[in-house]
Formats: C-alpha cells, sequence, structure tokens
C-alpha cells in the first residue's frame, strides 16, 4: 500500500477516504460533548444484593514465581556488567 501521506500526494488521492468515521475529530469531538457526572464516593452507593457470591477461588491463585538472581542472556563487550550484591559487615 502507502508508506506515508505524501505517497498518497504523489498518485493524487483523498487519504480522507481510507479513514473510518470515529475516528474523525467531529466525531470524536461528539462523543464528550454531553456532560459526564461523577460518580459519588463509595459510601453513598446503594448496597447490592446479589444471589451469587463474588469471591474469588484460593484454588485458582496464581502462585508467584521465584525471581532468578542470574541470567542466561550472553552480554558482549560494550554492555554493563550487572551489578552484584555485596553486605558489608556493620
Amino acid at each position: 500500500m502507502f508508506s506515508c501521506s505524501s505517497d498518497l500526494r504523489r498518485v493524487a488521492m483523498d487519504a480522507h477516504q481510507y479513514i473510518e468515521e470515529y475516528y474523525r475529530l467531529v466525531v470524536y469531538s461528539q462523543c464528550y460533548a454531553a456532560n459526564f457526572h461523577p460518580i459519588p464516593h463509595e459510601d453513598y452507593w446503594p448496597s447490592a444484593r446479589l444471589p451469587y457470591s463474588l469471591l474469588a477461588d484460593p484454588s485458582r491463585k496464581r502462585v508467584k514465581k521465584v525471581a532468578s538472581t542470574t541470567t542466561s542472556r550472553a552480554r558482549d563487550g560494550l554492555e554493563k556488567q550487572p551489578e552484584t550484591a555485596t553486605s558489608y559487615a556493620a
């Protein structure tokens, strides 16, 4: 296709015919023309009475992986070597 807008000018094409309506400034402006009302503080929300529970199943919880302290990536001569942890006796 075309790599940039200058290519479109060279072949005298109108780039706007390839842009969807919802990307145009007029449509974008109309989307945000309405008044937005702020959400009130949580204390003012009505209580929800749901016929089901929203608690997560603990058996499906992901297990955290232990972070590795070494890397298997080979570094070239220009890269800075990773700093090693040093402990100082008090």
